[in-house]
């Protein structure tokens, strides 16, 4: 989506539903098996590709996409299925490479 907003909500209900341990507990394996976490690659990789000028007008997206990830990584069938996932490294790859790299992985590192 280009909503930003929706993007926002998104996000926050799913953040929602993995703070809760009895909730993610039953939901985890589902979400990943419905490629929970090929969309939330999918949606960093289009904030990535974006013109410089959209991302502009959408600055705060690539840091909630990334704080995202973080939440997301501290699950442990999660993290693993992250690491071993080819497309985020291409993309991590893509953003090293990317002349405005030094934004970027300021952004990445200010997360992790």
């Amino acid at each position: 989506t280009d909503s930003t907003t929706l993007i926002e909500k998104i996000i926050d209900f799913l953040s929602t539903v993995i703070d809760n341990r009895d909730v993610i507990a039953i939901l985890i394996q589902p979400l990943l098996k419905l490629g929970l976490v090929d969309r939330v690659i999918g949606l960093l990789t289009n904030e990535i590709e974006r013109p410089p000028d959209e991302k502009l007008d959408r600055k705060g997206s690539l840091d909630l996409i990334l704080h995202f990830m973080e939440e997301l990584s501290a699950i442990h069938c999660v993290s693993k299925a992250m690491t071993s996932n080819d497309r985020l490294i291409k993309v991590l790859v893509n953003m090293i490479k990317s002349p405005d790299k030094v934004e970027r992985l300021q952004a990445i590192a200010l997360r992790w």
